[in-house]
């Protein structure tokens, strides 16, 4: 990700989530690609408080949180997994297109996408509010896995 657009979505996040959930502790879990080193720059350039960053594993944040939100993950499916509302918050790369040419899949498939400030408090007052829909998606795919018994095997 290009990194004024990232430092543009961090910004942007604290600034709104703080509007609403003025003393919460925000909890920022880094990609594993991602440079912990300009999170850090960012959250004391721009004086942010009660912000913490874990490496812990994303449904284990999920597990206690109000709401999640993604700057274009998978980890949307941890979150939402467990009920939590959830929310991609993207502004698209300079070169994103040409690896991802129908844009976020996540979007597509009726995940809560947005890409502005103002989109990003519109759907954060769903939340705040009480008012918040989960995507179908959720439900098509637990409607769907209710029908199975298996057993999960992680392979390494």
């Amino acid at each position: 990700m290009d990194i004024d657009k990232y430092e543009s979505l961090l910004i942007e996040a604290y600034e709104t989530i703080r509007k609403f959930y003025i003393k919460n502790l925000i909890v920022i879990k880094p990609h594993p690609r991602e440079e912990v080193t300009l999170i850090n720059k960012i959250i004391k350039k721009e004086k942010m408080k009660n912000v913490i960053i874990s490496f812990s594993h994303a449904g284990v944040l999920s597990k206690n949180a109000i709401m999640a939100l993604s700057f274009w993950t998978s980890a949307v499916f941890d979150s939402l997994s467990l009920k939590v509302p959830t929310i991609e918050f993207y502004k698209e790369a300079n070169n994103f297109r040409k690896v991802e040419p129908k844009g976020s899949l996540y979007k597509l498939i009726g995940i809560d996408s947005v890409d502005t400030k103002e989109q990003l408090e519109e759907k954060i007052e769903t939340i705040y509010s009480k008012k918040y829909e989960f995507p179908p998606i959720l439900t098509e795919f637990n409607n769907n896995n209710q029908n199975y018994n298996f057993s999960f095997v992680e392979l390494c």
